[in-house]
């Protein structure tokens, strides 16, 4: 049974594949009211869900690509330990070769990573034009329905003056015809009045006055592939250099196997011919190696940045991020403050003591930036989730933990206090010293 349903589905599927829609045709009428009404909530909401889908997926791509370059470095880091403790002859190679094979298997994602973060901008790039596309439909819509509206008037004018001269040309031949005979009067019988020039003009007008109605259909995917090849004839890093998620996850292959070493320039990113360059450990590897760096292992030390919340002084659980001033705090705790603000509207100069209550009514609630030094205000729209960040920690907790924990076993053995206890202290010193 299940065999000829799975038959029956594909002759169904072949026969639908097969199937050729007619030929379009070109409105003959402007679109009414309640079309243009339609049409203009069409791409209210539609595009929303799958804007959201295209956020999550980069953003998932950057964290992914992250941990692959911290499980490179952590696997680096082993296998060094393992030479170093081993006592193997020189010419003994170890676990090496396994360890090449994972960086290339490592590099080999990444790449196609970096590849699908590069497509995914394109498709929400051209979803952008869809958009754009749709809004200016309506517009356009409307102008062809007046267009139409005030060609009809004037047709019908033209008709009623037509209808009238009939009339008048029909009582001046002595009544032979009706009063109300709408025929056209024949300009050879005695007490005709022949049709004026202008008459005749006003005939052939509005013979060829049809206003054809713009296809919206034509209108809409012309301006579409006009934006797209527009946007695709852009050079490679014109493309993806300056938008935020292609940049977010360099950042985010970058911190993974190059912690505290500088980020190569946006400019580095693409060759001439716009394939990416300076993203793999093998590409940071012979970009070391071209510099004369004699220690080529990606070995590194950890990221020097805190851990913490400026606000709570505690470890991040669920950090927020400012789209403004780019500094990350503890949900809960940047939330509360602005939600306790009584600042005034932003663009009102505060007054000393805090702002009236009254200000706050019907207003967006807003605070300081909590960051020494910052006078960037902030919101409760400006704070995104910052998954990365989250990530990012709990990696940075882990490995803080093991090698806190090694280095209490030998400052054990040497008879010193050995370690910073919580691990904390010893990221945020390094953090503060920059």
């Amino acid at each position: 049974m299940s065999g000829l349903l799975s038959q029956r589905h594909s002759v169904i599927g072949s026969q639908i594949a097969k199937l050729e829609l007619p030929p379009y045709e070109s409105p003959k009428y402007a679109l009414t009211v309640d079309a243009q009404r339609k049409l203009d909530a069409l791409h209210k909401g539609r595009f929303d869900s799958v804007k959201k889908y295209y956020e999550d997926a980069l953003e998932n791509l950057a964290v992914a690509a992250n941990g692959l370059g911290d499980a490179l470095v952590r696997r680096e880091r082993e296998a060094a330990d393992n030479k170093r403790k081993r006592d193997n002859d020189e010419g003994e190679t170890g676990d090496e070769d396994g360890f090449e094979r994972f960086r290339s298997e490592v590099d080999g994602r990444t790449r196609k990573m970096e590849m699908m973060t590069r497509k995914l901008i394109d498709r929400r790039e051209t979803l952008e034009y869809m958009e754009e596309g749709i809004k200016g439909l309506k517009t356009q819509a409307s102008q062809s329905s007046q267009s139409s509206q005030s060609s009809q008037a004037a047709s019908q004018r033209r008709q009623a003056a037509s209808q009238a001269r009939s009339r008048r040309g029909g009582r001046r031949r002595g009544g032979n015809e009706s009063e109300d005979d709408d025929s056209d009067p024949d300009p050879t019988l005695p007490g005709t009045v022949p049709p004026t020039a202008a008459d005749e003009a006003a005939a052939d007008d509005d013979d060829e006055e049809e206003v054809p109605i713009p296809s919206l259909h034509k209108t809409y995917h012309a301006q579409l592939e006009s934006k797209t090849a527009t946007y695709k004839a852009y050079p490679a890093a014109t493309r993806y250099a300056e938008q935020n998620s292609y940049i977010q996850f360099r950042k985010a292959v970058h911190d993974g196997l190059r912690k505290d070493a500088d980020m190569p320039h946006a400019r580095t990113w693409f060759t001439p011919d716009g394939k990416p360059a300076n993203l793999t450990s093998t590409d940071l590897l012979a970009q070391a190696a071209a510099a004369g760096d004699e220690d080529s292992e990606l070995i590194l030390s950890r990221a020097k940045m805190s851990l913490k919340c400026p606000i709570t002084l505690l470890p991040f659980e669920r950090p927020v991020t400012s789209t403004v001033c780019r500094h990350s705090f503890e949900s809960e705790a940047v939330l509360d403050m602005i939600r306790r603000s009584v600042g005034p509207p932003r663009g009102e100069a505060a007054h000393p003591g805090g702002a009236p209550a009254r200000w706050l009514k019907g207003q967006v609630r807003w605070i300081l930036c909590p960051v020494s030094g910052c006078h960037e205000q902030l919101r409760e729209g400006d704070l995104r989730e910052d998954r990365f960040l989250r990530e990012k920690v709990k990696r940075m907790l882990r490995e803080d933990g093991e090698e806190g924990s090694e280095s209490r076993d030998e400052g054990e053995q040497d008879g010193s206090e050995g370690g910073h206890g919580d691990g904390f202290e010893s990221i945020d010193e390094e953090g503060e010293d920059e």
